[in-house]
């Protein structure tokens, strides 16, 4: 399935390195909030990791070897 935009915002966050505490602060959610758009968006995504994430972040983003 398709990423909503906060979805995508949030994964886009994490794999810059932020914490779901910081993508809290920043977005004025709880931190149950982001991890429930980071829960959906890693199932849409068919991945269970951050590791995954960002493999996947620098495969879309042109930067991988």
């Amino acid at each position: 399935g398709k990423l909503t935009p906060r979805e995508a915002q949030i994964c886009a966050l994490i794999a810059v390195g932020y914490t779901s505490l910081g993508i809290g602060l920043m977005l004025d959610v709880s931190i149950n909030t982001v991890g429930t758009h980071r829960k959906r968006a890693y199932a849409k995504l068919k991945i269970s990791s951050q590791s995954e994430l960002f493999s996947r972040y620098v495969e879309r983003a042109g930067l991988h070897t």
